[in-house]
């Protein structure tokens, strides 16, 4: 019995997080489906749909695509646009971080590289423009 209760703080430990992670709902990405961005991806997500309110297309699968109420839609479109929000976010600040070495490197101890601080300035910023697309700041 005491062994019993010596081990009761490793159980409440261990045992408790496994059951409610087995038991206990959550609206975490493994509760939507898999989806595509922009491109359609066959032979599984070739089924177009395009959000509501920035109006992103993506795509998933024809099965889900028949299956999915209008609530779940929203749900799913919701988590669509934060994902494109987190991915253009990364991608927008790799591109600005690109310019700024960019312009680090024309910047000698005596001249600056003028043909290397255009290219620096003129660089295309996909991302930030998509964002800006969009109405989406960074964070």
């Amino acid at each position: 019995m005491s062994a019993l209760t010596n081990l009761l703080p490793l159980v409440v430990l261990f045992i408790i997080p496994l059951l409610s992670s087995i038991f206990g709902g959550s609206d975490s990405a493994s509760s939507f489906p898999k989806f595509s961005l922009d491109i359609p991806k066959p032979p599984l997500y070739t089924s177009q749909h395009i959000t509501r309110s920035l109006g992103v297309p993506y795509y998933v699968e024809p099965k889900v695509a028949n299956s999915y109420s209008t609530k779940e839609w929203r749900k799913l479109d919701s988590f669509v646009e934060q994902q494109l929000a987190r991915q253009l976010n990364y991608e927008c600040t790799r591109e600005i971080e690109e310019r700024e070495d960019m312009a680090r490197q024309a910047q000698g101890w005596f001249s600056t590289d003028q043909v290397l601080m255009e290219q620096a300035r003129n660089m295309e910023m996909k991302a930030c423009r998509r964002m800006q697309r969009y109405g989406m700041s960074r964070y």
